[in-house]
């Protein structure tokens, strides 16, 4: 049988034991709480460095946007003038605010009064001069003071002359400007051809204000072939 004392450090080991087993169970549990603790905050700090890095790396993303739309306008291939020079086509040149197209040959102008000679046994004259009121019939032409201008080719050559695209023009004033042609009254064309030996006339009205005539020049212009002609002077 066990003794008394026996008994006594019986019980004192059992609760020894119990009391080990409790502080163990307390011992981890506040382990597991500090695990959880240190994974909690762990995951804050993880999403905060997240943040930040996701903000920098945000505005550093937008500045090379902001930059390059910025230079976009001063960017010389996108520039109109840029983008088209490669396909662009050589024009005959300004006018020169005579009437005549600055790339062809003009002879030294005339006297209004005066023939001018086109090419062997060609020569064109201003035939009349009239002062009319001019009528506005077509799309842009107004009406007001004008000149009716009858311009003569003779042919002597040994050839016909084709005037099917003869043009004829006129300009005025100080600073000079291109008078604005108009039809009526009584403009013509020239025929559509002139024989050798024979001449042909265009009757042709143009704008110029009645203050403005001390100076008019009249340019005729028979095919790209020839030189235009010039005649000017004051009218009366």
């Amino acid at each position: 049988m066990m003794s008394a004392r026996q008994r006594g450090r019986s019980l004192m080991t059992s609760d020894e034991t119990q009391a080990d087993e409790q502080a163990t169970g307390q011992s981890d549990r506040r382990r597991s709480r500090g695990t959880i603790a240190v994974v909690v905050v762990a995951l804050l700090v993880a999403g905060a460095v997240y943040a930040g890095v996701a903000a920098s790396t945000g505005r550093a993303t937008a500045t090379p946007i902001d930059a390059v739309t910025a230079s976009v306008p001063g960017d010389a291939s996108s520039s109109p003038a840029a983008s088209a020079s490669p396909g662009a086509t050589p024009t005959d040149g300004p006018d020169d605010g005579d009437g005549s197209d600055s790339d062809r040959t003009t002879l030294p102008p005339v006297g209004l009064d005066e023939s001018a000679t086109v090419a062997d046994g060609v020569q064109v004259r201003v035939a009349q001069i009239e002062s009319v009121t001019g009528e506005a019939v077509l799309p842009g032409e107004i009406g007001g003071p004008a000149l009716r201008i009858t311009v003569e080719v003779r042919n002597d050559s040994d050839a016909t002359i084709d005037l099917r695209t003869a043009t004829v023009t006129a300009a005025y004033g100080d600073p000079v400007q291109p008078a604005n042609p108009i039809s009526k009254p009584e403009g013509k064309a020239f025929e559509n051809e002139v024989s050798p030996g024979q001449s042909a006339t265009g009757v042709f009205v143009f704008e110029v204000p009645a203050d403005q005539r001390g100076y008019v020049r009249v340019d005729v212009d028979l095919s790209v072939d020839q030189p235009i002609v010039a005649f000017e002077g004051a009218v009366g």
